[in-house]
C-alpha cells in the first residue's frame, strides 16, 4: 500500500489542500506576464495613493489659507473681503485689500484676491488698492 502525496497551496497565512484536478502548470512566459501585471497593478495603487495624499495636502493648505485670511479680517475688524470699514465719524472708508497693501502684506493681498475681493473698490480718497 502506497501513501498518496498531497499538494499544498499557501493562501494568506493558511495552507490549503490542492485537489489533483486543481493543479495548473504555467509556462515561464505566463509567469513573467503575471508578475508584470502584478507590478503594474502595484504601481497604479501607489500612484492613486500619492494622488489622494496630494489632494489631502491641497485641501489642508486651502483651509489654512482661509483661516489666515479670516484672522486678518478679524484683526482689522472687517466683516468680509469686499466690506468696507469706516472711521468713527464715517468720513474715511477702507477695504481689506487697501489695508493689506498699506501693511506690505502681499500674501494676504493674494489670498483676498483668491477668495473674491474686488480689486477695483475705491477708498475714501478714490484710490484703488494697487495705487495706495
Amino acid at each position: 500500500m502506497t501513501c498518496p502525496t498531497f499538494q499544498w497551496e499557501q493562501v494568506g497565512g493558511r495552507c490549503r489542500l490542492v485537489e489533483p484536478g486543481d493543479v495548473v502548470s504555467l509556462t515561464s512566459e505566463q509567469i513573467q506576464e503575471a508578475m508584470h501585471q502584478k507590478e503594474v497593478k502595484k504601481r497604479q495603487m501607489e500612484m492613486e495613493e500619492l494622488k489622494r495624499l496630494r489632494e489631502r495636502k491641497k485641501r489642508k493648505r486651502g483651509q489654512e489659507e482661509m483661516l489666515d485670511m479670516m484672522k486678518f479680517l478679524e484683526l482689522h475688524k472687517f466683516t468680509g473681503v469686499n466690506t468696507p470699514r469706516y472711521s468713527c465719524f464715517g468720513f474715511k472708508r477702507t477695504y481689506p485689500l487697501h489695508v493689506a497693501i498699506q501693511e506690505g502684506n502681499f500674501r494676504i493681498y493674494k489670498l483676498l484676491l483668491k477668495f473674491g475681493a474686488d480689486s477695483e473698490l475705491k477708498d475714501h480718497c478714490g484710490r484703488v488698492a494697487y495705487s495706495v
